[in-house]
């Protein structure tokens, strides 16, 4: 009767089938989360729109003077003013578009905005009214011409027929999503047409139940692979990383352990010298430099006379090993996605070469008693000198582990000391030593310090240095007008620690 192999352990089985719905729910579970969120929202925007006919009188800030038929939808506090000196392309007014209001097709948002108040923005049927310290702004419906939202910086740019310049506000992103619908609901009411805002909030509902997302598919213990697979499969990832890495990141995962490989067969087999034979893409390698040339110790040889030999006579006993690493790449004619994993063979080879017998050479006479006793016996030392170290009998020297005793190394505190760590002054963790405190300032940042700080969507086309925003993201900006105008304006400066 056959027996179950480690690679059909059911134990094994389960734990897999276990980690892999997880793998799998955990996606699902967050997608479900979100599509929740929105269906909450939109069933209370829906709501709202049906019976919602403004705040009673006595919400009305004392600083908005209310016209004639206007009601209040929605006020609140710290906004921000925005104005821009250009003039972008922005789509006509309307709510058709809700909650999806973004920037049109073809257009980015202003990369630089001033901010030049702030205050309490009020949303009423007729009109938006922004009341600052130093600014009074007010956008008519009646003369509203274009409109756009950014909703990663949640901020609103409109034009008007009787404004120059584009304006706008940015709100915080807990207060956005409300004036954005208000917005909408002002021009639905003061274009009369609020039936028409009710039906498209109700298809945008129906639509979005068609978007649940679907339970994943799961799996059981009869699906796991063979050990062997899962095997291959974790080589695969610690020689040419995870799925999905950057194709640069992969590379140089793949020469770094690949040279750590052969390093480690050089630590094995120090005197083997190691060659690289690379099929389909040259390789930059010296793996026999990788390996340590570690000195074999000496042990001083009896004084015995040995029988000269020509020089052609002399053989080697046993010749040294030769390892070969063969990096193969498959060729394939179809072209391979990027995330794909290349299909990669590293055989290594040691083989050993015979060495040849040496030729039959006639033994010599033996020497004499008397003869080998005079060679061993060393000369009489003068009376007040010591015998030299050379002439002590092979019995008396020391083995070659004891030659350096342990007292003699230098210990390791003695070493170069570390450089102390760079401190962050609450800058995120990481490995460039950016830092808020003091340093040099940042105009060429690392390609990956958005893995470590919070950029803002446009961070690399900024032309300045690093700045951390109001809001506590990073752009680009700095020193340049307008830096952090949708964030809140500037904090503090990103340093490179010294």
């Amino acid at each position: 009767m056959a027996t179950n192999g480690p690679s059909d352990d059911p134990g094994r089985r389960g734990r897999w089938a276990q980690r892999e719905n997880e793998h799998r729910r955990r996606p699902y579970e967050a997608a479900l989360a979100a599509w929740r969120r929105a269906d909450v929202e939109l069933r209370h925007m829906l709501a709202s729109a049906r019976t919602y006919r403004g705040r009673p009188p006595g919400d009305v800030p004392p600083s908005l003077r209310m016209r004639r038929g206007e009601t209040l939808l929605w006020n609140a506090p710290g906004a921000r003013l925005i104005e821009l000196r250009h003039q972008p392309a922005l789509p006509p007014p309307g709510y058709a578009s809700l909650p999806e209001l973004t920037w049109a097709a073809g257009q980015a948002p202003p990369a630089q905005a001033n901010v030049s108040d702030i205050g309490a923005v009020s949303v009423t049927n007729q009109r938006v009214v922004f009341h600052g310290s130093r600014h009074n702004r007010e956008w008519a419906f009646a003369k509203l011409t274009g409109l756009a939202h950014d909703l990663p910086t949640s901020s609103t740019l409109m034009r008007v027929s009787n404004r120059k310049y584009v304006s706008g506000l940015v709100l915080d992103p807990g207060a956005s999503v409300g004036f954005r619908f208000n917005l909408a609901l002002g021009l639905a009411d003061a274009m009369g047409d609020r039936a028409g805002f009710v039906a498209h909030l109700e298809r945008l509902l129906v639509h979005h139940q068609s978007l649940l997302p679907s339970p994943p598919a799961l799996v059981g213990p009869a699906q796991a692979p063979h050990a062997a697979r899962t095997a291959l499969g974790v080589l695969r990832t610690a020689y040419f990383g995870p799925r999905g890495a950057s194709p640069r990141r992969r590379a140089l995962q793949g020469l770094v352990t690949v040279a750590l490989t052969l390093g480690l067969i050089g630590q094995v087999l120090p005197h083997a010298p190691v060659t690289i034979a690379s099929v389909g893409r040259p390789s930059t390698l010296v793996p026999s430099a990788l390996a340590p040339t570690v000195p074999a110790p000496t042990v001083p040889a009896p004084t015995v006379p040995a029988p000269s030999l020509a020089p052609a006579e002399v053989a080697t006993d046993v010749a040294e090993p030769v390892v070969t690493v063969t990096i193969t790449q498959a060729p394939s004619s179809e072209p391979v996605p990027e995330a794909a994993d290349p299909a990669v063979t590293v055989t290594i080879e040691v083989t050993s070469t015979p060495a040849p017998e040496p030729p039959a050479v006639p033994s010599p006479r033996p020497p004499a008693q008397a003869e080998i006793t005079a060679a061993q016996s060393p000369p009489a030392p003068p009376p007040e000198t010591a015998p030299p170290p050379e002439t002590a009998p092979p019995s008396e020297a020391a083995p070659p582990s004891e030659a350096a005793p342990p007292s003699e190394a230098a210990p390791p505190s003695e070493a170069a000391p570390m450089p102390e760590a760079v401190p962050l002054c609450d800058a995120p963790a990481n490995p460039y030593g950016y830092t808020f405190c003091d340093g040099d300032l940042i105009t060429d940042p690392k390609p990956d310090i958005c893995r470590y700080f919070h950029c803002i969507p446009n961070f690399w086309e900024g032309k300045g240095y690093m700045i951390e925003c109001s809001d506590g993201k990073v752009s680009m900006s700095g020193g340049r007008q307008g830096s952090c105008s949708y964030h809140g304006g500037n904090r503090r400066r990103v340093h490179q620690g010294r």
